[in-house]
């Protein structure tokens, strides 16, 4: 039996639509990564090692001394982790930059002044750091070449750190729950995580799969929804404390587009759980769980919570941003030139 729609509901629809756009005010410029030249390259090019290093391609845009700059690109999503960062202080502080790449974030963190910083990446970009050590004059250690579970376990002869920045990465990866709960088992209680990613807006419990490369081109698998994103979140004892999003891509997954979205969160010792949700409660004690993240030695190294300026967000009844609501309430992120790229200046 065809289903015919009554006249009035297709403009109540489009009214509502409308009513959305002016809520959430001008969107920024939407890019396409699908068909974005940097997906063309992501390693280390190594029959290039006679090229001078700021000859070669780069993944970001850095000013390496007055006037001079990589010839890389300039991610607009990089900005929400950015705008992140700028309301946690890192000083004297232990980090970790998950996926660094050539090391944008990192360099940011140094001159913030952390203390003992770590950029790892599972590609290996080893000339491009050792440039840029020098170029900026900045310190910190480098590990590339491990798969993060690898690289995990190596960790965890080591101290715990304060603050991770995970940004860019859990899309890439075909274990993503997984890899959020070993980088949480990386942090101690009190500590922050940043977590960046693309994702769906929806308000179910689901995870949108990039089948024959629909939205992403390249090693790009799931797209939770930021609700199932919030609840991963909370599952793995992070407490989302913010939340930073823009629209990527004009291409719609049941009606909704890709977004980018930046969640900063604390480690805390116990799940946000609802009411009612007893398999969040008990999750924690079973064996998956615990093999991906030593809880208890995240507890046994818990630190004072670290301070992060919220920006007073719809949050749930039980503590933590509620993402969903954030994405509907607030406007989306306007990325501008000074984001995408790293000036010598820059701090922030």
């Amino acid at each position: 039996m065809q289903r015919h729609e009554l006249p009035f509901m297709a403009t109540i629809r489009s009214v509502l639509r409308a009513t959305r756009r002016m809520i959430r005010g001008p969107q920024p410029a939407l890019v396409d990564l699908a068909a974005h030249p940097a997906t063309q390259f992501v390693t280390e090019d190594h029959k290039a090692r006679d090229i001078p290093v700021l000859d070669r391609r780069w993944y970001y845009t850095i000013e390496t001394s007055p006037g001079v700059w990589t010839k890389g690109h300039r991610f607009a999503n990089v900005g929400l982790t950015r705008e992140a960062l700028r309301n946690l202080d890192p000083r004297n502080k232990r980090c970790l930059d998950i996926g660094a790449m050539d090391g944008l974030v990192t360099a940011l963190l140094y001159r913030r002044g952390a203390r003992d910083i770590t950029a790892y990446d599972r590609l290996d970009f080893t000339e491009r750091l050792a440039f840029l050590k020098t170029a900026l004059q900045i310190d910190f250690d480098y590990r590339s070449g491990d798969a993060f579970d690898c690289f995990h376990r190596k960790q965890q002869q080591e101290e715990l750190f304060d603050v991770a920045v995970f940004s860019g990465v859990m899309y890439h990866m075909i274990d993503p729950l997984g890899g959020l709960l070993r980088t949480r088992s990386l942090i101690r209680n009190g500590g922050i995580v940043v977590v960046e990613t693309a994702a769906i807006q929806s308000k179910h419990h689901v995870s949108f799969f990039n089948a024959r490369g629909q939205y992403y081109q390249g090693d790009n698998y799931f797209f939770p929804s930021t609700t199932l994103l919030d609840y991963w979140l909370r599952l793995a004892r992070l407490q989302p404390l913010d939340c930073y999003w823009m629209p990527q891509i004009r291409r719609t997954i049941f009606g909704e587009g890709p977004l980018r979205i930046c969640v900063p969160c604390r480690a805390v010792s116990a799940p946000l759980v609802d009411q009612d949700d007893v398999f969040m409660a008990k999750i924690a004690k079973k064996i998956d769980f615990a093999e991906l993240c030593d809880l208890a030695r995240c507890a046994k190294e818990s630190t004072r919570p670290m301070g992060y300026a919220e920006r007073g967000l719809p949050k749930h009844p039980n503590g933590g941003v509620n993402l969903f609501r954030a994405v509907r309430k607030t406007a989306a992120f306007h990325p501008t030139e000074g984001h995408t790229q790293l000036a010598l200046r820059d701090i922030f």
